[in-house]
């Protein structure tokens, strides 16, 4: 090599390194599902890549259940068609043609009430809404085999039954291992993580990360980082070292609204009266990329969440979680490049 080469080589070197992502992260993003199949055939997906620079999606097959009722209800003319187990093939078909990779992440919705506080009175009904929840969980496993999916979640937020359970859930980990190869995870409530005692049968511990950290309108990014490092990031990066197990937050996002860091819960039942607020929102996204993704510690996340099919029936909402066409989604995208 002459001379000239060596120092085209030096000059170049610089942009050739920091021209791929520093470190590797599963940069994330939860797909809102298609309502039918014209919907999906007329939406794409492709601004994930373009606009996000995220590398997964991850797809969420809703199921329905009425609270302490041991049904779980799923594939049926009612739902989303992109819930259904059609929809979720097509649509990882598609993520494939873009070389995204994929967690399917099986979500049970109850109307008028939250997963997390299911409890049933008698021990029968534990019994028949295990059955149940197996049959869901196992059907989906089986698709997510077949369809050559990365990361498999298990459940989301079952706050009540993972505590009172435990012995369930290992058994219902241990049949999913004899149909799907890939990686597993669960996606605990950002509160109930520590009660969990099931970790070391997966591969990371998921968290569904809504911590209430600030109650200001507009927090800064400084304040906001502080706050994280002062608070949830210390105990999470005990709690990883200790399962030594990867954190991976399987949710995380905030809504374009005054005090967007604070209690989402009650928020999202008041979200008509409060403010617009996109500032409050891309500090928050900003914030939480500067306490997190550089930490060794943490497998990287999934944002709450990303809408590529739009129908009459959708409830779109300025105000939403969803970052795009808002100043977090560059923030987004900034983060996503870089790692």
């Amino acid at each position: 090599m002459n001379k000239l080469s060596l120092l085209l080589l030096f000059l170049l070197l610089p942009s050739l390194l920091f021209s791929q992502k520093s470190t590797s992260k599963i940069d994330g993003i939860s797909l809102g599902a298609a309502f039918s199949k014209e919907d999906f055939e007329k939406g794409t997906i492709a601004p994930i890549k373009t606009a996000a620079e995220a590398d997964w999606i991850a797809i969420v097959p809703y199921a329905n259940a009425i609270q302490n009722r041991p049904d779980i209800i799923y594939d049926t003319p009612k739902q989303k068609w992109g819930e259904r187990p059609v929809g979720v093939r097509a649509t990882a078909e598609k993520a494939r043609q873009l070389k995204l990779k994929i967690m399917l992440k099986p979500q049970v919705w109850m109307p008028n009430g939250w997963v997390g506080d299911f409890d049933p009175t008698f021990e029968s009904i534990w019994r028949e809404w295990e059955q149940e929840y197996e049959d869901y969980i196992l059907s989906l496993a089986v698709l997510a085999e077949e369809l050559q999916i990365e990361l498999f979640c298990i459940g989301t937020e079952y706050k009540i039954a993972v505590r009172q359970r435990p012995k369930y859930w290992r058994q219902l980990i241990a049949k999913v291992r004899k149909v799907y190869s890939g990686k597993l995870t669960y996606a605990s409530n950002w509160d109930n993580y520590y009660n969990i005692s099931f970790w070391k049968d997966l591969d990371y511990v998921g968290i569904d990360s809504y911590f209430p950290i600030s109650e200001s309108l507009t927090p800064s990014v400084p304040e906001l980082v502080s706050k994280w490092k002062a608070g949830p990031l210390k105990a999470l990066k005990k709690f990883s070292n200790q399962q030594k197990m990867p954190i991976l937050f399987t949710e995380y996002g905030y809504l374009t609204i005054n005090g967007t860091a604070g209690k989402h819960w009650l928020n999202e039942k008041k979200l008509a009266e409060l403010p617009l607020n996109e500032r409050a929102q891309a500090n928050a996204y900003e914030a939480f990329y500067k306490a997190f993704w550089d930490q060794d510690w943490v497998a990287g996340g999934f944002l709450w969440r990303w809408y590529c099919y739009r129908s009459k029936y959708d409830t779109w909402q300025d105000k939403d979680y969803t970052p795009q066409r808002k100043p977090a989604e560059q923030i987004v995208r900034e983060c996503y490049k870089r790692f």
